[in-house]
């Protein structure tokens, strides 16, 4: 359970902010239009690679875990938006908002 939860809690939110700043075009003058989100979203992005490697690859069954609801849930806001489906992003924003408010 220990290792489900750090996938979850721990190395998956790296993986997301290495696949964000990675995702960025190559010398576009991001930083220019950066607020507090994208700075405390990729804050950890700046890793240690060793580390981290040997971490993921180590707990590699629960953070591919992860990883696969974190994109079913991903493509979920996509296919509302490639859709145009405002009450459906409303629902994944209210579900979302709910469930923050819990912790």
């Amino acid at each position: 359970y220990h290792d489900e939860m750090i996938g979850f809690t721990s190395q998956l939110p790296h993986a997301l902010a290495v696949a964000l700043i990675n995702s960025d075009e190559e010398g576009r003058d991001t930083g220019s239009f950066i607020g507090d989100s994208y700075r405390d979203l990729t804050r950890i992005a700046n890793i240690n690679e060793s580390l981290w490697s040997q971490l993921f690859l180590g707990n590699k069954k629960n953070l591919l875990k992860s990883m696969k609801a974190f994109e079913n849930e991903f493509n979920k806001i996509l296919k509302c938006i490639e859709d145009e489906d405002k009450e459906g992003l409303e629902e994944l924003f209210i579900k979302s908002s709910k469930r923050r408010e819990k912790l």
